[in-house]
Parts: structure tokens; sequence; C-alpha cells
């Protein structure tokens, strides 16, 4: 088995959970605390969570389970910022098909 600085595949994809893990409880903690996502481009947001959402296909598939963890912990931060997005400060701006249906589940604060 091949080894980077001491450590195998799979020991690699638990350090990127522990990584990944640390960055998304950040990013959701001024993510919750501000309740508004009106910063993001949503075409990057859905772009990204389309990536590491094939990137945790790939992990679970390859048997890495700590890169599988890793990627879903992102694919979950995005969903968040994409609600966040649309039911937060700022959502009732919003024009398109897909806010008509998610505004059903939650009513955007402003």
């Amino acid at each position: 088995t091949k080894k980077v600085i001491g450590l195998n595949v799979s020991q690699w994809g638990y350090v990127s959970t522990v990584t990944n893990g640390i960055s998304v409880i950040v990013q959701l903690y001024t993510l919750f605390n501000s309740f508004s996502a009106q910063s993001f481009s949503m075409e990057f947001i859905w772009l990204m969570t389309l990536l590491n959402f094939v990137y945790f296909l790939v992990a679970i598939l390859d048997g890495n389970i700590g890169f599988a963890l890793a990627t879903f912990f992102f694919v979950a931060y995005n969903l968040c910022v994409v609600g966040v997005h649309h039911c937060g400060l700022g959502g009732s701006k919003i024009n398109s098909w897909f806010h008509s249906k998610i505004t059903k589940v939650c009513k955007p604060m402003s």
C-alpha cells in the first residue's frame, strides 16, 4: 500500500473527515448566526453539492469510509446553505421555480 507522509489512503480519508468536519462546523455556526446566504452564488453551491455527492459515491464504492464522511459533510453543508438562502434573510426577493417549491415548506424571514 502506498503511503504519503506515513499515512495510507484510508488514514487520509479519516484525516479529511476531521478537517472537513471542523470546517463545516465553523461555517455552519456563521451561517446559522447570520441566517443569511444571499452572498453565496447558488450556481457554485449546486455545483459543489453535485461534485461532493459524486466524490461521496466514489468513496463509498471504494470503501473509503473516512473520505465518504468528509464529502458527505460538504453535501450536507451545501444543502443547508441552499435552505438558508431561500428561507433566511433576503429569501423573499428570490423568484425561481425552486424557490416557489421550497417556500411551501418554509417562509422567508424577509
